[in-house]
C-alpha cells in the first residue's frame, strides 16, 4: 500500500515540476515578436510588419525627412533649485526631470531611436563633440532653463551655433530659451524669442490652453498624436511646419528653420499623450519641408504582412499599435 501511495506522490510530484518549469519558461522568455522594416530598389518602397498577436499597423511615407541617430535629453540637476522663483513668473507646468528623462527614453527607444540621458555638462560636452556635423543629431529639453555653459541669450552661444550648423531642438512645456541658470541664479533673456525664430510674440503665453481643432495636412492622423494643448505652443504663421492640434493660430506642435537646422516646439505639460506624441514626432523624422506621400494602414495577425507604398519618398516611418505604440521605426528610402 505505502509503495502505491509513494508511485502517486511521485507522480504528483513530476506533474507539478513540469507545470512550473512550463509556467516559468513563459515568463522568463518573451514570447511575443513585434518588429517593422522597410526598404528601397530605386524604383519602389517595400514594407514589412511582424507580429506574434493582432496588431493595427500604420506605414508612412515621407518626402524630406530625415532621422536622427540619437538624441539626447537633457535631465535638468538644477530645475529645483529654481522652481519657486519660475512659479513666481507663472510658470505652468512642473517636470519632474528624472522621471520624464526615463519616460522619453522608453517612448523613443521603443521606435529605434538611441538615447542619451545627461546633465549639463553631458550636455555641453554632446553639442562640443557633435558641432562639426550636427545634422543626425538632437536635443530635447523640457526644462524651463538652460545651463550658461551652453546658453546665456547671445546669438554666438554654443546652443544656437550648433542649430545653426544643422543640429534639432525639441523643446517641450516652457517658453524656448527664456532663462537660463547663472553661477547667481536665474537670469531672463528679453530677446529670447528673436534669437530662436528671428520674430516676437509668437509663443502662447496666455490662457489659451487647449486647442478645439485638428490642423488639417495629415499629420495628426498619420501619427496618431493626442496632445491637444496649446499652452507655450508657437504661433502658425510664424513656423515653417504646424502639426497636431491648434486653437486661436497657436499650434501644439511647430516646426521652425534656424540656419541648417531646426527648432521644434511641443506645447502644453507632461502628459502620456505629450510622451507618446514626442516618441512620434522625433522617431519619424518630420522635418518642417516635410509632406506625406502616402499612408496606409492594416492588421498583422501572428505572422508578417509585406507591402508596396505606391510612391517615392526619402524616409518611411512603420508603427505597431496606434496610439499605444509597441514597436516603431524610421528607414532611410
Amino acid at each position: 500500500m505505502s509503495k502505491r501511495v509513494d508511485v502517486f506522490l511521485l507522480i504528483g510530484v513530476i506533474f507539478c515540476a513540469i507545470i512550473i518549469i512550463g509556467e516559468c519558461s513563459i515568463y522568463a522568455v518573451d514570447i511575443y515578436e513585434y518588429d517593422v522594416n522597410a526598404s528601397s530598389d530605386g524604383t519602389k518602397v517595400q514594407y514589412s510588419v511582424t507580429s506574434s498577436g493582432s496588431s493595427r499597423f500604420d506605414a508612412i511615407l515621407f518626402s524630406d525627412a530625415d532621422k536622427v541617430d540619437d538624441v539626447l535629453i537633457f535631465k535638468d540637476e538644477r530645475y529645483d533649485s529654481h522652481y519657486g522663483q519660475m512659479k513666481d513668473n507663472n510658470l505652468r507646468y512642473i517636470f519632474d526631470q528624472p522621471y520624464l528623462a526615463e519616460q522619453y527614453s522608453k517612448q523613443l527607444e521603443a521606435r529605434g531611436v538611441k538615447t542619451i540621458c545627461s546633465d549639463s555638462k553631458g550636455l555641453y560636452d554632446y553639442l562640443n563633440d557633435t558641432m562639426a556635423s550636427p545634422n543626425k543629431h538632437a536635443i530635447l529639453v523640457s526644462s524651463y532653463a538652460l545651463p550658461q555653459s551652453v546658453y546665456t541669450g547671445d546669438e554666438n552661444d554654443i546652443l544656437l551655433k550648433w542649430i545653426s550648423n544643422g543640429g534639432h531642438l525639441y523643446w517641450v512645456g516652457s517658453e524656448v530659451g527664456r532663462y537660463y541658470h547663472s553661477d547667481d541664479g536665474l537670469v531672463m533673456v528679453p530677446n529670447n524669442q528673436m534669437l530662436f525664430f528671428n520674430s516676437n510674440d509668437c509663443i502662447n503665453v496666455s490662457d489659451i490652453f487647449v486647442a478645439k481643432n485638428e490642423i488639417q495636412n495629415g499629420f495628426r492622423e498619420s501619427l496618431s498624436l493626442q496632445n491637444s494643448r496649446v499652452t507655450y505652443g508657437m504661433k502658425i504663421s510664424s513656423s515653417d511646419l504646424s502639426i497636431g492640434y491648434e486653437q486661436d493660430g497657436y499650434a501644439s506642435v511647430s516646426f521652425v528653420k534656424h540656419g541648417m537646422g531646426e527648432i521644434c516646439v511641443i506645447a502644453g505639460c507632461s502628459s502620456l499623450e505629450q510622451m507618446a506624441d514626442i516618441g512620434q514626432i522625433i522617431a519619424s523624422g518630420v522635418r518642417s519641408d516635410t509632406a506625406i506621400v502616402e499612408h496606409v494602414t492594416g492588421n498583422a495577425c501572428r505572422g508578417t504582412v509585406n507591402g508596396t507604398f505606391e510612391g517615392m519618398g526619402d524616409v518611411a516611418y512603420l508603427y505597431i499599435g496606434g496610439i499605444y505604440t509597441i514597436r516603431g521605426g524610421a528607414f532611410n528610402v
